[in-house]
C-alpha cells in the first residue's frame, strides 16, 4: 500500500477551476449518497434516520472518499472523454474509499458511527451518481459538438505553421466543410514550454495515427511517458490499428 502511494505523481493533477468544480460536485454527490443510504435504511422515516445520523462523521466520510478518488487519478481525467478507463478508476477509488471508511469506523466507532447497511449501500449509490453525471456530461458535449459541426463545419487540427498553414486556413474558409481549431506547429513555436505542451503532443500523435504517418514505437513511447494524461484514451483509440499491426 505504501509503495503504491509513493508512486503517485500529484504533479500530474493540475489544480484548475474545473478540477475544483469536479471535486466540489463529487463531494456533494458523496454527501447525497450518504443521505440516500440513510433514508433507504430507515424507510424514509426522517425522525428515525436523524437519530442515527452523525453529521461530522458523514462529512468526514465524504471528504475521505473524494481524497481517495483524487489519489487514484480520477481528477486527472476529463469528463467529456469519459470511457471504460475512467469507470475502472472510479470503481477502484470508490472501493478503496469504502475500505478507508470501514477502517475508520472500526477504529473509532463512537466518534465515527454509521449503520452497517449504510456503509455497504452508500458506495454503490456514490459510484452510480459520479458515473452517471460524467456520462450525461459527455452525451451533452457530444450533442453540442454535432450541432456545431453541422453549422460551422467539422473541427480539424492543422499540423503546420507559416504561409502553408495560412493558405490552408483560407481554403477552409472557402469550403465551409472544415474549420481549424488549432495550429500545432504555430502554437509550438510561440509557446514551446506552455501549459498545453503535453496536450499538443497528444493531438499530434492522434493526427499522425489517423494519417498513418507514425510508427508503433513512437506511440508506445508517448503512452508510457504520459499514462495519466486525459488524451491517453484518444491516442489509444486513434492508434489501435498501428499498435495491433506491430504486435
Amino acid at each position: 500500500m505504501m509503495k503504491w502511494l509513493a508512486n503517485i505523481d500529484l504533479s500530474r493533477v493540475r489544480v484548475t477551476w474545473r478540477r475544483k468544480l469536479q471535486v466540489l460536485v463529487d463531494l456533494l454527490l458523496a454527501l447525497g449518497a450518504w443521505v440516500l443510504a440513510y433514508l433507504i435504511r430507515f424507510n424514509f422515516d426522517l425522525v428515525a434516520a436523524e437519530e442515527y445520523f452523525v453529521p461530522t462523521a458523514v462529512i468526514t466520510f465524504a471528504l475521505l472518499q473524494v481524497v481517495v478518488l483524487g489519489l487514484v487519478g480520477v481528477y486527472s481525467r476529463l469528463w467529456r472523454y469519459t470511457g471504460l478507463q475512467d469507470l475502472r478508476l472510479m470503481i477502484l477509488g470508490v472501493a478503496l474509499g469504502a475500505l478507508v471508511v470501514l477502517a475508520l469506523v472500526a477504529m473509532s466507532p463512537r466518534l465515527f458511527f454509521a449503520p452497517r447497511s449504510t456503509l455497504l449501500a452508500q458506495p454503490v449509490f456514490f459510484l452510480m451518481l459520479i458515473a452517471g453525471v460524467r456520462v450525461m456530461w459527455r452525451m451533452a458535449r457530444e450533442n453540442s459538438v454535432q450541432k456545431q459541426t453541422l453549422e460551422y463545419g467539422e473541427p480539424v487540427i492543422v499540423i503546420g505553421a507559416g504561409d502553408a498553414a495560412a493558405a490552408l486556413l483560407r481554403e477552409f474558409d472557402r469550403s465551409h466543410r472544415w474549420r481549424a481549431v488549432a495550429l500545432l506547429d504555430e502554437h509550438a513555436s510561440r509557446y514551446p514550454e506552455g501549459a498545453l505542451s503535453l496536450e499538443r503532443g497528444g493531438e499530434r500523435v492522434v493526427a499522425l495515427c489517423k494519417l498513418g504517418r507514425v510508427d508503433a514505437p513512437t506511440v508506445r513511447s508517448y503512452l508510457s511517458s504520459h499514462p495519466n494524461l486525459p488524451l491517453t484514451d484518444r491516442v489509444q483509440q486513434a492508434c489501435a490499428s498501428i499498435l495491433s499491426r506491430a504486435k
